[in-house]
């Protein structure tokens, strides 16, 4: 048996619903091999969570996956979900959230900022630089007090 963490046609399944429903989002580091692959999950911002959270459910439910993990925040959800491939398992994980919050109450970076700077990349949106530096750099720095490179 074979765990395979990707599924191209998930994925690009969504990117077209998000598009043709003009929902905005972006996909916030680890995009660099999409759509045939990635490391871990996904990680999308977006304005509208309620909206995207109901494409992610119809693109699952259209090419049966099944849902076992739905769970939702204050400033986004966590949706993990499954398909078993003849012998194999297909596991998907995305995380989606509206804004980056130190401790839930310090805004580090909103949604409008975000959405206003995200970039069209192949046939989909990924977060500027600055954006990610900040989601990925700054918060861990306030977080934990120091910068972690390679695990170090």
């Amino acid at each position: 048996m074979i765990i395979f963490n990707f599924d191209v046609t998930f994925f690009e399944n969504l990117i077209d619903d998000l598009n043709t429903n003009q929902i905005n989002y972006c996909i916030v580091g680890d995009y660099s091999s999409l759509p045939e692959t990635i490391n871990h999950d996904i990680d999308f911002c977006t304005d509208n969570i309620s909206l995207f959270h109901t494409v992610l459910q119809r693109v699952a439910k259209q090419l049966n996956f099944r849902v076992f993990i739905d769970n939702h925040t204050i400033h986004g959800f966590n949706f993990a979900f499954y398909k078993r491939c003849d012998e194999n398992f297909l596991f998907m994980k995305i995380d989606v959230f509206k804004e980056t919050l130190y401790k839930s109450l310090i805004t580090l970076i909103d949604s409008d900022t975000i959405r206003d700077n995200r970039l069209p990349i192949k046939k989909f949106f990924v977060s500027n630089k600055e954006s990610e530096a900040t989601m990925h750099f700054l918060y861990p720095l306030l977080e934990w007090g120091k910068i972690k490179k390679n695990g170090i």
